[in-house]
């Protein structure tokens, strides 16, 4: 006998899983679905050579696994969808496993009593490992197509959050990656979405970034109250919770409507319960469910439907126009106003202090609007673009995102794929290493994790011998851009080369570990050419 599913509220964990409908065994589970040929996966490792033989790595095996999208856009179908696809899946990819094969779950290894005290150094060096190899991958992705122009809009981690000094490391907001007079991209980036997952091995912690030819509105690093809805019209983040949920209903002809919250106190996940929502929550990590909702790839075990969409929740802004601007691909609707940043009670949320409303002011935006991802994004739905997402831990909001699988001479990579055109992927990658484990370790593993490493008075010798090693410099220049950018001012090569450095040392001194002072001295005093 078949149990008719609760038609009230209630608040439950976010894990979905494959409608049941897909699995009986005379069903093909993607027709679609393929393994990528010998000639394809050398035609990938020819083109990316210089970046995987960087960290000692090739591609052994390919597959993709194409999603039917219900709402698909149909927009814009270009290059970055097509010969920058590559480049844009290693970028994403190559993130989760340089946290994978350094740093992943390190946290779990430290007694749990002394695990607060150390957590904020195990969460910089996840995000340093992503961001290394996320850089070098756009780096690479420049010099194959030299008349590209990178330019990152937003990326998350300068916001200063408690117990941390801000400043993380990341792909940093104005950062520019080449200068050619050809197409030009913008990103909003998250190195790692969820990073304090990716210490203890939670689930649903990655990568991802947005790219678009569109340009991307300048927006603080920042929270946005936001609203996300697939296929749901009439409503916006301004509508009382009520008639959102109300809303929701009537677009899916049904009292089970599923809507993801953050678990934080400050958002009203009770009142949403008791409107009849059933609110799906989790610690950590946005992003995820937005992409979810449109993909509505995953039931929920309890009433077999997939999720409607995000309410209720105050999030960052760098993952907030990610994964808005990929999820509009897959006809979810978003809006957002700007929260104060000492937000702590929901009735509260919009009383900005005056440096706040200043600086939202002189970007040109007004911070008691509602926005829409299009006026973030101006053009969004006429241009080239892609969402990529890469999981570290298995993704309990989309099936088939499964973590990174790290073998003794191989590793394999889930990577989602979301173009504008309306098309959704998931590619499974596996890299061979070339060398031995030990080996793969330490060579993907940033340079200046290494130098950090040390004791105080061995790193100026071994900066130096770094420094006499083309790759290895190469690779610490970007690494000290994004790491300390909040202590860096950057003047442009008028050749195009890459821009010098101009380093606030005090600045530096006052708020870095004696270790990270150390290699900024060293590198100021041998390498004046980048570092001033």
């Amino acid at each position: 006998m078949t149990s008719t599913p609760p038609t009230s509220g209630r608040r439950t964990g976010v894990q979905v899983i494959i409608p049941p409908g897909r699995l009986p065994s005379h069903r093909i589970w993607s027709r679609a679905a393929r393994r990528f040929s010998a000639d394809e996966v050398r035609s990938w490792n020819e083109r990316n050579a210089p970046l995987l033989s960087m960290y000692g790595l090739e591609i052994a095996d390919a597959s993709v696994l194409p999603i039917d999208i219900p709402l698909p856009a149909r927009g814009t179908l270009g290059p970055l969808q097509t010969e920058l696809r590559d480049r844009l899946l290693l970028t994403s990819g190559l993130g989760a496993l340089a946290v994978s094969l350094a740093g992943r779950g390190d946290l779990l290894a430290v007694p749990p009593q002394e695990r607060d005290r150390v957590k904020r150094s195990f969460k910089e060096t996840n995000d340093r490992h992503s961001t290394a190899a996320m850089a070098e991958s756009l780096y690479a992705l420049r010099e194959a197509a030299p008349a590209v122009r990178l330019e990152i809009a937003i990326g998350e981690g300068a916001r200063k959050k408690p117990g941390e000094k801000g400043g993380n490391p990341t792909l940093y907001g104005g950062q520019v990656i080449g200068g050619g007079g050809g197409p030009h991209y913008r990103l909003a980036v998250d190195t790692v979405e969820g990073t304090t997952k990716s210490t203890v091995f939670d689930p649903s912690c990655g990568t991802l970034l947005f790219i678009t030819e569109a340009p991307i509105a300048s927006v603080p690093d920042m929270y946005f109250d936001k609203c996300q809805l697939r296929g749901v019209d009439g409503v916006t983040v301004a509508d009382p919770l009520e008639r959102i949920v109300e809303a929701v209903r009537e677009a899916r002809g049904t009292r089970e409507v599923n809507l993801f919250s953050l678990d934080r106190a400050r958002h009203p996940i009770d009142r949403m319960v008791q409107l009849g929502a059933c609110m799906r929550v989790d610690t950590d990590g946005d992003a995820y469910p937005a992409i979810a909702s449109g993909l509505a790839w995953g039931v929920y075990p309890d009433n077999l439907r997939p999720l409607d969409g995000l309410c209720a929740n105050i999030g960052g802004a760098a993952e907030t126009i990610a994964s808005a601007a990929g999820a509009s691909y897959m006809g979810v609707r978003s809006t957002a106003r700007f929260v104060t940043g000492k937000v702590k009670r929901w009735e509260e949320r919009y009383e900005l202090d005056d440096a706040e409303a200043a600086d939202i002011r002189a970007r040109g935006l007004d911070p008691e609007s509602v926005h829409h991802v299009e006026d973030l994004v101006p053009g969004l739905s006429q241009a080239d673009g892609a969402f990529v997402a890469s999981a570290i831990t298995d993704n309990w909001h989309i099936p088939g995102l499964r973590a990174v699988h790290v073998g003794g001479n191989f590793a394999t990579v889930d990577v989602l794929f979301v173009g504008a055109a309306g098309t959704a992927d998931i590619h499974t990658l596996t890299f061979a290493y070339r060398q031995p484990y030990e080996q793969t370790v330490e060579l993907i593993t940033p340079v200046l994790t290494s130098l950090l490493r040390l004791p105080v008075a061995e790193i100026p010798a071994r900066v130096q011998a770094v420094l006499r090693d083309p790759i290895r410099a190469r690779r610490l220049r970007h690494e000290i851009a994004t790491s300390y950018y909040t202590h860096i001012t950057e003047r442009p090569d008028p050749a195009g080369g890459e821009p010098r450095m101009v380093l606030d040392l005090d600045s530096a001194i006052r708020v870095e570990s004696p270790e990270s002072a150390a290699v900024l001295q060293a590198l100021r005093r041998d390498a004046p050419s980048w570092l001033e």
